[in-house]
């Protein structure tokens, strides 16, 4: 629990300092919960447990110093199978545990980069494992945008390209003041 808190999210893009993993956790986790409020055949502790676990590995994938980095056995094995083994391990001792809700449980580690070419070894393949695959790319690329934001200066109206997004980001704030209402009016 104490390294899980004090752990990053990534070394950059979103969530990249100490307790970001434990931040972008619960946004998934919430916004799972949102989702299960919508959609009657989710199975809310599959999901919630799949949401919590999803990117565990991390714990051991990076080292939460001072300087953020990647760890050899992250660079090694990655945090999806470092998860993966860590949890199976856990199941394992569990005495009567229900195989199937393991494979399911353990398919959502797998497959909660969504694609092969993400890291994923696995795609989704069952409702629960979709829904925390787009609650963690959509926590993270708000994230990843909101880091943008705050590092985009105000005189800028655009970011530089940003590779995660494949394009720039418009950066300038909504302004409704009278100002934009009088040339709507004049144009």
């Amino acid at each position: 629990v104490k390294e899980y808190k004090a752990s990053t999210a990534a070394v950059r893009y979103h969530h990249a300092y100490q307790g970001g993993l434990l931040e972008h956790s619960l946004n998934v986790t919430k916004i799972c919960d949102m989702l299960n409020n919508l959609y009657d055949n989710l199975n809310r502790d599959l999901l919630i447990t799949g949401a919590i676990l999803h990117d565990v590995g991390k714990i051991k994938e990076y080292s939460s110093g001072v300087n953020l980095k990647i760890t050899n056995r992250g660079r090694l094995l990655g945090h999806i199978t470092i998860g993966y083994g860590w949890v199976l391990e856990k199941i394992s001792s569990i005495k009567g545990f229900p195989s199937d809700l393991a494979d399911r449980l353990l398919h959502i580690i797998l497959s909660h980069h969504g694609h092969l070419e993400y890291g994923s070894p696995k795609r989704p393949k069952i409702l629960e494992a979709f829904v925390v695959y787009h609650a963690d790319h959509l926590d993270g690329d708000i994230g990843g945008f909101n880091i943008i934001l705050e590092n985009t200066s105000d005189e800028n109206d655009w970011s530089e390209y940003v590779r995660n997004f494949e394009r720039p980001i418009y950066t300038r704030r909504l302004d409704l003041g009278e100002e934009d209402m009088g040339d709507k009016e004049s144009g």
